[in-house]
C-alpha cells in the first residue's frame, strides 16, 4: 500500500490521471485507496462474494463482477490508470488477460505478480489450493518476469518499466534460500524514465530445444565422421597448436 500511494502521487501529478480501474479488486482495499487519492474509481472481481463484501465496505465505489479472461470486461471502456495487483499469477490464460488489460488502459497499467524463477520468457503451470483467494479454476500459469515483459510488449504497449525501488518485503528480494518471488511492472505508451523507473527491453526467446554444448557435439560428430588419415592430421594440428614455443 505504501508503494502504491508513493507511486500514484508521482504518476497522477505528472500525467493528470483522473479515472482508475482496479482489476481483481478482492474486497476493495486498494480501490478505496485509489478513491482517497482523488481518482474516479471502478473496481471488478470474478468472485461474487468479494464484490458483495467490497460493496458493503465501500458503498461509494461502483463494484461489479467481471472476469479479466472474458471479453465482456472490455465493455467497461478505457481508464487513465489500471491497477492489477495480485491477480495474474492465479489465471489459466495470463496472456489473454494482459491483452484485455491493454485494451482497458488509456494511460498506465501497473501490475504486481508472483513470477516463475527463470530468466527466459516462459511460464510454469501449477496447482492452486481450493481457497477463496486463489484461482477460480484452481490451476494457473505463472509467467517469469521476462515472460510478462514479452507479453506486455506483444499486447501493444510501447514501454514496459520496472521501478527502481520495489516494496520492502522479502518476496521482492533474493535470499540465500529463495529466488525473488514477485515483481511490479508499469506499462504505458508514455515515458516514465524520469520518475525512477527503468525501461525494460523486450527479451529475446532462445531456442528451447537447443542443448548446451551443441556446437561442441557437432564438431565432435564431424571429426568422428572423417577418414582415419584425416583424423590423424587433425590431431597433429591440435597438438602443434598446443606445443610451447621453443
Amino acid at each position: 500500500m505504501d508503494f502504491l500511494v508513493t507511486c500514484l502521487h508521482k504518476l497522477a501529478a505528472r500525467y493528470c490521471l483522473k479515472t482508475a480501474l482496479d482489476v481483481g479488486c478482492g474486497v476493495g482495499l486498494f480501490s478505496d485507496r485509489l478513491n482517497a487519492l482523488g481518482l474516479n474509481v471502478k473496481a471488478v472481481d470474478a468472485r461474487v462474494d468479494n464484490i458483495m463484501e467490497a460493496q458493503q465496505r465501500y458503498p461509494h465505489i461502483p463494484f461489479s463482477v467481471h472476469d479479466v479472461e472474458q471479453e465482456d470486461i472490455l465493455g467497461l471502456g478505457q481508464f487513465d490508470f489500471v491497477l492489477c495487483f495480485g491477480l495474474l499469477y492465479h489465471l489459466e490464460s495470463p496472456f489473454l488477460a494482459i491483452r484485455h488489460l491493454r485494451a482497458l488502459t488509456a494511460g498506465i497499467l501497473l501490475i504486481e505478480s508472483m513470477i516463475a524463477p527463470c530468466r527466459s520468457p516462459g511460464a510454469v503451470l501449477i496447482d492452486e489450493g481450493h481457497l477463496e483467494d486463489q484461482s477460480i479454476h484452481y490451476v494457473a500459469f505463472v509467467p517469469s518476469e521476462a515472460g510478462y515483459v514479452k507479453m506486455l510488449y506483444r499486447s501493444g504497449f510501447s514501454g514496459v518499466y520496472k521501478p527502481h525501488d520495489l516494496p520492502d518485503h522479502s518476496h521482492f528480494r533474493e535470499s540465500l534460500t529463495s529466488r525473488r518471488q514477485r515483481t511490479i511492472l508499469a506499462c504505458t505508451d508514455l515515458s516514465l524514465s524520469s520518475l525512477a523507473y527503468d525501461l525494460v527491453p523486450e527479451p529475446s526467446t532462445p531456442d528451447p530445444w537447443r542443448k548446451k554444448g551443441g556446437t561442441q557435439l557437432q564438431r565432435l560428430t564431424h571429426f568422428l565422421g572423417k577418414p582415419f588419415g584425416d583424423k590423424l592430421l587433425t590431431l597433429k594440428r591440435i597438438m602443434d597448436r598446443r606445443e610451447p614455443p621453443s
